[in-house]
């Protein structure tokens, strides 16, 4: 930071407040004082004493002098024993305040004591014949140097000397574009905001020492810049300004123009406003072909299409529009004016190939795989899915059948079909011969309760668990027996005959009776419920085989229950901790799968149970849950095309 100190000490030294006689005549020039109005239009300068080094205090005088003629064809200059007593007091009272008079402080003092916008510097140092010449022009509001030169006048007399600085000081760069104090009638730009001379509308008294500044704007809040320093913010009121002095406001606001005005305050009261700030904004409206394509602007992601944005900042603005598996419309130059509505729309061009898969049964499961043979798409034939260009390994299975795998190729635009005809899945199967022992032609052959012909059956059923049962008359003879896909089976079932059923004439409606062979029944239904599950998850088609192979408290038929008989033992047991505690002490506080059909996602309540419904398909593939079996051999065995999942709270 270049100080005033060693100038103004070097001045007061010097004889420099008086012109000396050898200039007092031809090489005096006429100078302003601070009471003088410029009326040029001219940005004002205060000009310094000048510096010198080796050089009489005569001579620094009369360089001061050149240098202002010098200076004075672009600005209006103010010198000379007025000015000088100003900038004196000024430096005694920072030297009394034992504060730096340095270019930011007091400059800006001596500036804003003489109206000024910007303080002239210029020193001359002798060395030997030569001289060392310097011009600066230094603008104390924006802290920053207007224009500084230099020049080395060699073997000068004083005749070239004069002209040196003469041409040293004639400026040629125009004047700073943004002042602290503006002349009446100055046209000054602001940037690319027009500058107004306005006149506020003023009241009270006339005489006044003080002017009170109020301004309004449209919209509020808007930052009030006076002569380029912040003030406040609209609506606002400053109520201890200096009447006559003349101010350049500026009022900047996010997304509007700056507005800028330059008036001349006056004793009383000062109104501008409110004063109409032009929206720097318009509205972008966006769509594309297909819709739901991400929007970018400058990088940063502003919604999807259809899109309409009221407030976006005019000018150019970049903007990329992008969808997944489509060609993005990337870097587009989009131009937004004032106060309009701007509108663009992008067709974007698919980067996909379509997969459509059907087989035989439906209802297949369906996993695309890609070749890192990660899962990249699923869902069930009809299977129709949108996949990037490339080559994918599909699976295509379903519970009891076996599964079919295929390499598939998808090409942009192209359709890659796999129809019923080439999904075909083989059903899992095996043969059971079964006769009876007697044998007789006329028993008869029962599978899962449905008749199914005489003996000798030859039966073609699905792999996996079924109950087949031989009745003849009152005896018959009944097997959980076991189907293996490829393979061929005989089972010859004897005949017994039958107990007969005992019948109780009256049954207990409350209470819980322990069987002490690992059942408990309950006297209400008249149910008899596995006392303890044995704590294996299952899924659910493994469930219904492990309750229909379950042999418990000397007799089969055990089945898996539905949701009103889970109900129905929540609300006699599961809720009652004691009960709970003594009848059922191996159930766990967990899910138990139920068999009663539910539409998928759709949940019901009941007394502290939850039903949560799901796809047969992919809760098989995805659920595994805890069983209780169930006894009742009033109820006949049911087949079921969904599952429901069942949570007992407290179970």
């Amino acid at each position: 930071m270049v100080r005033i100190v060693l100038a103004l000490l070097l001045f007061f030294s010097t004889t420099c407040f008086t012109a000396s006689p050898a200039y007092s005549a031809d090489k005096k020039a006429k100078q302003t004082t601070p009471a003088d109005k410029p009326k040029d239009g001219k940005p004002t300068l205060i000009l310094l004493p000048v510096s010198g080094k080796g050089v009489e205090g005569d001579d620094l005088n009369f360089f001061r002098t050149t240098v202002a003629q010098g200076l004075g064809k672009n600005y209006t200059v103010k010198y000379g024993e007025q000015t000088d007593n100003i900038i004196k007091q000024i430096f005694d009272e920072h030297s009394r305040e034992s504060l730096d008079c340095d270019e930011s402080k007091c400059y800006r003092d001596i500036a804003t004591a003489l109206h000024a916008d910007l303080i002239g510097k210029a020193s001359v140092v002798k060395n030997g014949r030569d001289y060392n010449l310097s011009i600066e022009v230094y603008n104390v509001y924006e802290n920053k140097s207007e224009y500084a030169k230099t020049d080395v006048c060699e073997g000068c007399n004083s005749k070239a000397l004069k002209e040196a600085l003469t041409a040293l000081s004639a400026v040629t760069s125009a004047p700073s574009a943004s002042l602290g104090f503006v002349s009446a009638g100055a046209a000054v730009s602001g940037g690319e905001a027009k500058v107004e001379m306005v006149t506020p509308q003023v009241s009270g008294d006339s005489d006044s020492t003080v002017a009170m500044l109020f301004i309004t704007s449209e919209p509020t809040g808007a930052q009030v810049l006076l002569n380029n320093t912040k003030a406040g913010v609209t609506p606002f009121q400053n109520m201890e300004m200096s009447p006559g002095q003349e101010l350049t406001v500026t009022l900047k606001k996010e997304m509007h123009h700056d507005k800028t005005m330059v008036f001349q305050l006056r004793p009383g009261k000062n109104k501008l406003g409110p004063i109409k700030m032009s929206p720097a904004f318009g509205t972008l409206v966006v769509e594309s072909v297909p819709s739901g394509a991400d929007v970018l602007i400058g990088g940063s992601n502003v919604g999807t299409t259809p899109l309409r944005m009221e407030k976006v900042e005019s000018g150019r603005q970049l903007l990329t529009v992008k969808k997944p598996k489509y060609t993005s419309a990337a870097n587009q130059t989009v131009e937004i004016k004032d106060g309009e509505e701007t509108r663009v729309k992008y067709s974007l061009s698919p980067n996909f190939g379509t997969l459509k898969v059907t087989s035989m049964p439906s209802n297949a499961d369906v996993v695309v795989y890609n070749t890192e043979n990660t899962a990249i798409a699923k869902g069930q034939t009809p299977f129709n899915g949108e996949l990037d260009p490339g080559s994918y390994r599909l699976m295509v299975s379903k519970t009891g059948h076996a599964p079919a795998e295929f390499k598939v190729g998808v090409a942009v635009g192209k359709t890659t079909e796999i129809d019923e005809k080439t999904a075909v899945l083989r059903r899992l199967e095996g043969r059971v011969v079964v006769s009876s022992e007697p044998f007789d032609e006329s028993a008869e052959v029962y599978v899962d309760g449905n008749k199914e012909g005489n003996v000798p059956a030859e039966l073609k059923l699905s792999a996996g668990f079924h109950d087949i049962v031989v009745k003849l008359g009152k005896r018959e003879g009944k097997e959980r027996f076991s189907v293996e896909d490829g393979k061929t089976k005989s089972l010859k079932l004897g005949l017994k005959e039958t107990a007969p059923k005992i019948v109780k004439d009256v049954v207990p409606k409350t209470g819980f009776t322990d069987n002490n062979d690992g059942t408990v029944t309950d006297n209400k239904t008249g149910l008899m419920w596995q006392k303890d599950d044995d704590g294996q998850k299952r899924e659910w088609d493994d469930s219904i085989n492990y309750c229909r192979g379950l042999s418990l408290g000397g007799q089969r038929g055990w089945r898996l229950p539905d949701k009103d008989e889970l109900v129905s033992l929540w609300n006699n047991a599961g809720s009652k901790q004691n009960i709970r505690d003594t009848y059922f002490p191996g159930m766990k506080r967990s899910y138990y799968w139920s068999s009663t059909s539910y539409a998928l996602n759709t949940p019901t309540r009941g007394t502290s149970t939850l039903a949560v419904a799901a796809s047969t398909a992919t809760v098989r593939q995805t659920r595994t849950t805890l069983v209780a079996c169930v006894s009742d051999s009033k109820l006949t065995l049911r087949l079921f095309d969904s599952l429901v999942f069942w949570y007992l709270a407290r179970f």
